[in-house]
Parts: structure tokens; C-alpha cells; sequence
């Protein structure tokens, strides 16, 4: 994958539904927007579809958002699932300025994946979104 700058990397466990998820996390700052990549490792092979379900819900809700199904890049090397989509979501940090979010969750065995683009106010440019999310490969 091809970040518009360098990365930081970090580990959380983050709540999602009933299950504690520890997150890997690499984001970083460039141009005014916020790029990250997430994934998690699931234990049960049945409990995939509905994390990755979770986990979009889980980031409409962390910015009170509304969010709008976008078709979903071309996710080089990913499991075809139901639950993979492309969103847009529009809401409000705590603080209450607006945010755009740009997210793909998405899977690839018994890893699940979030990459995003975040901006406060207007989201980013169709050229900013494609160079970033085309150029994910999960290998």
C-alpha cells in the first residue's frame, strides 16, 4: 500500500460488539487529510463477516455520521466477502467540526482490514482517494 507519507505504526485493542480486537494501525498526516490502515486478526472463521460488519459500524458511530456505499476499489489479493464495502460517511468530531471519512473494510482470510481517508469539512479529490485505496495489495 502507498502512503502519502510516513506512516506511524501503534497497537489498541478497540470494543467491537462483544469482542475485544487488537488492532494493528499505521496512519499518518499529508495535504490536510488523515491516511490510515487497520486490520485485526479473528480467531473463528465464522465471526469474520460480522466483525467486519461491526467495524463499519463502529466508525459511522464514532463520528455520529451518515454514511453512503461507494463501489468498492479493486482490493488486490482480498477475500471476496458480503460484508466488504466502500463508504462515505459525513458527521461530527466531539468537538463538533465536520469530518468526511472515506473507508473500505475488507478482508483477506481470517484478517479484517479498514483503510481510510479522513478530512475535516470537504473530503479529498477523486485523484487523492484512487492513488490511495488502488493502491492497496493484501498479500
Amino acid at each position: 500500500m502507498l502512503f502519502p507519507c510516513r506512516p506511524d505504526r501503534q497497537q489498541r485493542t478497540v470494543q467491537v460488539e462483544a469482542t475485544a480486537l487488537r488492532m494493528q494501525l499505521h496512519s499518518c498526516k499529508a495535504g490536510g487529510f488523515a491516511f490510515s490502515l487497520s486490520f485485526a486478526d479473528v480467531d473463528d472463521p465464522l465471526r469474520v463477516a460480522a466483525l467486519l460488519a461491526a467495524l463499519r459500524q463502529h466508525q459511522v458511530a464514532n463520528v455520529a455520521g451518515t454514511a453512503a456505499t461507494l463501489p468498492l476499489p479493486r482490493l488486490v489479493g482480498a477475500t471476496p466477502n458480503p460484508q466488504s464495502q466502500f463508504l462515505r460517511i459525513e458527521g461530527r468530531l466531539p468537538d463538533g467540526r465536520d469530518v468526511v471519512v472515506h473507508a473500505a473494510f475488507f478482508v483477506k482470510g481470517l484478517r479484517v482490514y479498514q483503510a481510510s481517508v479522513v478530512s475535516q469539512g470537504e473530503g479529498p479529490g477523486p485523484e487523492t482517494l484512487a492513488s490511495f485505496f488502488d493502491s492497496i495489495r493484501v498479500l
